[in-house]
């Protein structure tokens, strides 16, 4: 099931876009099928869960995804190449310090929000940006978002519309639900998790 489902959206998605597959309710078995299958970058939303994952799977590409605690941050930095879920300046500035500690540039995105509880009002975005590029140990790669349930195609076009004025590599927006949708307004990088794992 798993291989037949990395094998639809490997074929489904335009070959710029690049395949995020979610692990949060994946095996380290399934993942590994996964793995097999072509996949070679996997996110995480949880720290403790991710940590046990990667062991077992560490030559692949780790993003984390979830809300990240300042407490977690050098565990984070450790662990994960690239941090989608930047939602603060404060929060940046603590995976700077850690990654200077670490001796580590550290990748990172930043998440815009909308009626979600964390991330950077779009109105900020720019000021925001200004400020992380001044950061010496963190690499600004991207910009991430959730849609809005309720709205998702509003949010994915005035997203997309920031991500153009940045000149950031990726544009990671779209799930299992609405990847579809984000394509249209300019995602270069999906977050499946239900559509390959379940």
């Amino acid at each position: 099931m798993i291989s037949e489902n990395v094998f639809y959206y490997r074929n489904d998605l335009p070959k710029k876009v690049r395949l995020v597959a979610v692990t949060k309710n994946a095996t380290v078995p399934g993942i590994k099928i996964a793995k097999e299958c072509g996949i070679n970058c996997f996110a995480e939303s949880r720290i403790q869960d991710a940590i046990q994952k990667i062991k077992e799977i560490p030559d692949a590409e780790w993003h984390f995804v979830g809300h990240l605690q300042t407490n977690k941050v050098k565990k984070a930095v450790e662990h994960f190449e690239v941090i989608q879920s930047v939602d603060s300046l404060r929060l940046a500035e603590k995976i700077d310090k850690a990654a200077k500690e670490l001796n580590k540039k550290q990748k990172i995105m930043i998440q815009i929000k909308f009626n979600s509880k964390y991330g950077f009002d779009p109105n900020e975005v720019k000021k925001a940006v200004n400020r992380l590029t001044k950061l010496s140990n963190v690499k600004l790669v991207g910009v991430m978002t959730m849609g809005d349930k309720n709205n998702p195609l509003t949010h994915f076009k005035k997203t997309g519309e920031i991500f153009k004025k940045l000149n950031l590599k990726y544009l990671s927006m779209g799930m299992t639900n609405d990847y579809t949708e984000a394509l249209k307004y300019g995602s270069n990088m999906v977050r499946i998790g239900k559509g390959i794992f379940d």
